[in-house]
């Protein structure tokens, strides 16, 4: 597609996008009794503005991970979540353009561009939706500890592995970039996965440990009871599962949640370029 065929997508226009994702995701985890709630941002979003938080672009996902792994089982067996959605994670069969630590589904009709990504890849993209498996806290602080460096270590080599190398600020700091560079490049993102998965895979189930944490990016011990029941959250012209001890989660993630930030603060940290597919506008 070319820069004068590309029909952009706003951000209203992204947000009804990604609720038409959650709303299709939770019909299929309702028919197949699959548990899940949503989090971080879209949690605070559904509680604070009952919808999006007015800057952010995107929606976060938790599911206990035996129904993480039942979710990739279903879609294996060749179940789909809808006629307009693919999902896209370690683990589904054929799919070796997975190449993220964790699971999102994508509308099809839609291409996202990330800026960093080697374009040599032709790793295909849409508007998405994230899901981070939820798993036990195994061991005491030091063994933690190890296992959150390993899972951020082979997140970030298979993260390396697929972007398009930059400059550090200084030399030193360029010397320490390519020294991660090459073993990330040299084994390929699906080596890194398959390590990073086989951690997650060893970890005791949810209800197993009186704590838990969602690897890779949140290294939060939150505490098991928060999810051992569901409710519903008004967001946007919906109502969505949540994690009953919702505000505990908050607090143990982001402290105090219900202060708004700076406004200088107030914008989307994701550096891409989102596109209508010509073939499948609405």
């Amino acid at each position: 597609m070319t820069d004068e065929t590309r029909i952009s997508i706003g951000l209203e226009e992204l947000k009804s996008i990604e609720l038409g994702i959650l709303k299709a995701f939770d019909a299929f985890c309702k028919t197949h009794d699959l548990t899940y709630w949503i989090a971080y941002g879209t949690l605070i979003g559904a509680v604070r503005h009952k919808g999006f938080i007015p800057w952010d672009d995107d929606i976060d996902i938790l599911m206990p991970y035996d129904h993480y792994r039942r979710l990739l089982n279903l879609l294996n067996a060749g179940e789909r979540i809808g006629a307009h959605y693919r999902l896209d994670a370690w683990g589904i069969q054929g799919d070796i353009k997975a190449h993220t630590t964790i699971a999102k589904v994508y509308d099809i009709r839609t291409r996202v561009v990330y800026n960093k990504l080697r374009k040599s890849l032709h790793i295909d993209e849409g508007i998405w939706l994230d899901i981070f498996p939820l798993v036990g806290y195994p061991g005491n602080g030091i063994a933690q500890r190890f296992l959150c460096f390993k899972l951020d270590l082979y997140d970030k080599l298979a993260m390396m592995s697929t972007y398009r190398f930059g400059k550090g600020d200084s030399w030193l700091g360029t010397c320490k970039r390519l020294l991660s560079f090459i073993p990330a490049r040299l084994m390929g993102y699906s080596y890194w996965l398959k390590k990073y998965d086989a951690l997650v895979d060893a970890c005791p189930p949810l209800s197993s440990t009186p704590t838990c944490f969602a690897p890779p990016y949140s290294k939060r011990c939150f505490r098991s009871e928060s999810f051992a029941n569901t409710v519903y959250l008004d967001f946007e012209d919906g109502q969505f599962a949540a994690p009953a001890g919702w505000d505990a989660f908050l607090t143990a993630e982001y402290g105090d949640w219900q202060q708004l930030p700076p406004e200088d603060q107030r914008y989307s940290l994701h550096d891409f370029e989102v596109f209508w597919r010509t073939e499948g506008r609405l």
